[in-house]
């Protein structure tokens, strides 16, 4: 176990880079068990700041800005011919965005958030998008 050193931590996962107090800090490469993995910045054991994350099931991928653990602002490139680039909250696309395609076209939207209030113990994020 690293605390405050660079090192590898092998539990279900892999991570490798930097320990502050037994917590991730600093780059850092991380592996999930189901592939998935992040590249980029730690802060209190929470992506923080630039970094990727790439979903391995659905070869999609995040890239961009974190805040304590969550996307904030960057692109999801979610195929070859099509990326959203926008700001987040919650890992949830919100306010303005542009999706991208590669024959250039470009649509502008903008998602409001509507958050379940009705059951606290749990949360739901609805999206509704309109072009802009």
């Amino acid at each position: 176990m690293c605390v405050n050193s660079y090192g590898c931590l092998y539990l279900f996962l892999k991570k490798q880079g930097n320990f502050e107090n037994g917590k991730k800090k600093g780059i850092g490469f991380q592996r999930y068990q189901n592939g998935d993995f992040y590249y980029g910045e730690w802060e209190n054991n929470k992506k923080n700041g630039k970094g990727i994350y790439y979903f391995y099931s659905t070869k999609e991928y995040y890239c961009g800005e974190w805040n304590k653990g969550n996307f904030n602002n960057g692109s999801w490139v979610i195929s070859e011919d099509v990326k959203y680039v926008g700001t987040y909250f919650k890992n949830k696309p919100k306010f303005k965005g542009n999706f991208l395609f590669s024959n250039n076209m470009k649509i502008n939207v903008f998602f409001h958030q509507f958050v379940n209030l009705s059951n606290m113990n749990e949360e739901e994020i609805q999206l509704i998008w309109k072009n802009v």
